[in-house]
């Protein structure tokens, strides 16, 4: 079995614990993973557009001198179609970027052939780790569980379709660096017009609308359902195990909780040209009225036990 730096790959024939050199978790066949510590900052909230990537720049290696460290962390469910494709693109950008990057894969119980195409990745690539939930857990305890595998300070996690271009990673990184715990990229979709762009204009309007509902009801004037963002992982894994939602309201429950807690929140500008229609597996009707209720709830919960740094 081949290795990279801080990363090991699966062969295609693995199996469980002895066999392979990995372990099981409660979560299912995982490598290991590790805890961190909460450390808490003065509240900041900033917002910058992204800096220009250079092409021209030479392209690194894994453990080549001057690389940024992170942990990549890909949530799929029924991916298989898009899986190596993404995986591909995101290994050349982060080559191109100076980014010496861990990708762990993580399949929240796909019924399609995503675990499939994981090991043939896996196979291919020394930097990329795996795992696998027994079931269908949704897509914020698939995200958790990834992170909570990372070994290094920084994790970024993206949508598997790349809905938001990997190079965004990059200023994201920026801002961890430049004192914030969690970056976030705020996505800019172009307007859609014409009768044949309506999939999309339904989804524009939804993304608008839902800002303007966590600004209002959560206090939180933030992309909060953007799935690209960079995290320090010790600053970030106490807020990670107190959210309650595991599935697609992960996400606001991260920021409205790491802002509550008094941790920084940044925002990178970045344009989107959004994605193809049936290439998300999310339920829409059924996620948005799931979202309303979790709004209210958290809402609630604010009002009882106070606002914390949000007030």
């Amino acid at each position: 079995m081949g290795r990279g730096r801080g990363a090991c790959r699966m062969p295609a024939n693995s199996g469980r614990a002895g066999s392979s050199g990995y372990e099981d978790t409660h979560l299912g066949h995982s490598y290991r993973a590790s805890g961190g510590a909460s450390k808490r900052e003065e509240i900041g909230y900033h917002r910058r557009p992204m800096a220009a990537a250079d092409e021209n720049r030479p392209a690194l290696t894994a453990g080549s001198a001057g690389a940024r460290r992170l942990a990549i962390v890909l949530a799929n469910y029924n991916q298989a179609a898009h899986l190596a494709a993404s995986v591909e693109r995101l290994q050349a950008t982060c080559s191109l970027l100076r980014l010496e990057a861990q990708l762990i894969l993580v399949d929240d119980g796909s019924t399609d052939a995503t675990w499939r195409e994981s090991l043939a990745v896996a196979a291919r690539y020394p930097n990329v780790r795996l795992h696998r939930q027994p079931e269908n857990l949704g897509r914020g305890a698939a995200v958790a569980a990834g992170v909570r595998m990372a070994e290094t300070d920084l994790v970024g996690t993206l949508d598997t379709d790349l809905e938001v271009p990997p190079h965004y990673v990059v200023p994201l990184v920026e801002r961890i660096e430049a004192g914030a715990d969690l970056a976030i990229a705020h996505r800019h979709y172009p307007l859609p017009l014409g009768v044949s762009r309506a999939w999309e204009l339904g989804r524009w309007i939804a993304h608008k609308g839902y800002r303007q509902l966590t600004r209002a009801a959560l206090q939180t004037p933030i992309d909060t359902l953007s799935g690209c963002k960079v995290l320090r992982r010790d600053r970030l894994l106490p807020v990670i195990d107190s959210i309650q939602d595991q599935r697609w309201f992960w996400d606001t429950e991260l920021v409205v909780r790491a802002r509550r807690a008094g941790l920084r929140v940044a925002e990178v500008d970045a344009f989107c040209p959004g994605k193809a229609e049936g290439s998300s597996t999310v339920d829409t009707l059924r996620e948005t009225i799931a979202h309303l209720s979790s709004v209210a709830k958290l809402r609630r919960e604010l009002d009882r036990a106070g606002w914390g740094a949000l007030g």
